[in-house]
């Protein structure tokens, strides 16, 4: 008789944990009975297995709200752990972890940590809270191996609570998303440019603003290329500003936010990234999956980790790093210069990793059968597997 399991997410709208929670419920219903919480059920735009229970209990910008809310989430979700009689708990981002942990009852706490939290945790009293919380929890599974570094060495959280289980990839399902037809202007555009492509949300830790300073540089070495960006955030108007102030409105295109990004990513030259810090990246494993090349920073955490894996993750790259799977540039300062700003030396690095690509087609087409062989190691197989192994008992099979 199969045990029963929730996930607790915030919602299902969009977003690299969002989306985890999704996979997580189709991975892992063939083995469990799935109940998937979630706080806020409007707008899904991800597929999902299981039973979907809304607890309604949306965000607030309020605090005295967001603390009623809280408690609100708890006392339902403690609830619900009783009355469906749930063996396992997994949770995802800081606000579902904490009701998580703060609802136990005869349940396995298991949450996910997603990101480098001391980037974005600056406060004492803050980490306290997160090491004294996050402690209490059975199981602590971190996104990549530098997040694990992160808890243990910032937060000092003991190193046997926690083990590494990368995101996965279904290369089957995106290779049939990546085979649609394209829209007239967009098939238009693939048939006469050299296109580069990236997804992510238009927020500081994307860091666009960088790539978009690096593609002057290689427009003016291959005027045949175009920008291609999706995504949608609270950055679009000052990218869109730095894009005109560059005189490159015809070439940078803004796409929004699509559904399927990957039928634009298949037929693209290459995938650049440009963040300066993440958990682990997976828009570079869905370009692997797509058979793209891959220029990505070597931010913490993760496009080490996916890109350059035989190397120590403590290694930053000071140059052109050529990885057994992608090319790595040394992460950017983080700010956004304007358009009379000369080129900073990582945003030369960056362009200059694109053009290696673009320019020669022995190193594109490396590349893009290393995407292909690397995207093997996260497939949805593999990675279940280590999920049941971690909820069953058996972490220390994939300690890192």
């Amino acid at each position: 008789m199969k045990q029963n399991l929730s996930i607790i997410i915030t919602k299902l709208e969009g977003g690299g944990a969002e989306r985890m929670a999704s996979n997580l419920s189709i991975l892992l219903s063939e083995k469990y009975n799935v109940f998937l919480i979630v706080f806020d059920s409007t707008d899904i735009k991800y597929p999902y297995e299981g039973q979907l229970i809304d607890l309604n209990i949306p965000a607030s910008n309020n605090s005295l709200s967001r603390l009623l809310n809280l408690y609100k989430r708890v006392k339902l979700v403690r609830k619900i752990k009783k009355e469906f009689n749930i063996h396992y708990s997994i949770s995802l981002l800081d606000g579902p972890n904490i009701v998580n942990i703060l609802s136990k009852s005869n349940d396995k706490i298991i949450i996910s940590v997603r990101n480098r939290l001391s980037y974005f945790i600056k406060s004492s009293l803050k980490r306290f809270r997160i090491r004294f919380l996050y402690s209490q929890a059975d199981t602590i599974v971190s996104l990549s191996k530098e997040v694990e570094r992160d808890l243990v060495d910032e937060f000092k959280i003991k190193s046997e609570l926690i083990s590494t289980i990368y995101n996965s990839c279904d290369v089957d399902h995106i290779t049939k998303l990546a085979n649609e037809p394209l829209e007239d202007n967009y098939k238009d555009l693939f048939d006469n440019y050299e296109v580069i492509v990236t997804v992510g949300r238009l927020e500081e830790q994307k860091a666009h603003w960088h790539l978009i300073r690096a593609f002057k540089k290689v427009k003016q070495s291959r005027p045949n290329t175009k920008l291609l960006i999706f995504g949608k955030g609270s950055l679009e108007h000052k990218l869109k500003q730095l894009v005109l102030d560059l005189e490159l409105e015809e070439d940078v295109i803004f796409g929004g936010y699509v559904k399927n990004t990957f039928k634009y990513v298949s037929r693209s030259q290459l995938f650049a990234f440009s963040s300066i810090v993440e958990g682990l990246g997976n828009v570079i494993l869905e370009a692997m999956a797509c058979g793209v090349p891959v220029v990505s920073t070597d931010c913490v955490a993760g496009p080490r980790e996916i890109i350059s894996p035989s190397t120590d993750i403590r290694s930053r790259a000071n140059n052109i790093e050529h990885g057994e799977y992608g090319l790595l540039t040394p992460v950017c300062d983080g700010i956004m210069h304007d358009s009379s700003f000369e080129l900073t030396k990582e945003e030369s690095f960056l362009a200059q990793a694109v053009l290696e690509i673009l320019d020669n087609e022995t190193v594109k087409e490396k590349y893009r059968k290393a995407s292909r062989n690397r995207i093997t190691d996260f497939s949805p197989e593999v990675i279940s597997t280590m999920w049941t192994d971690i909820i069953g008992g058996e972490k220390n099979v994939y300690h890192n």
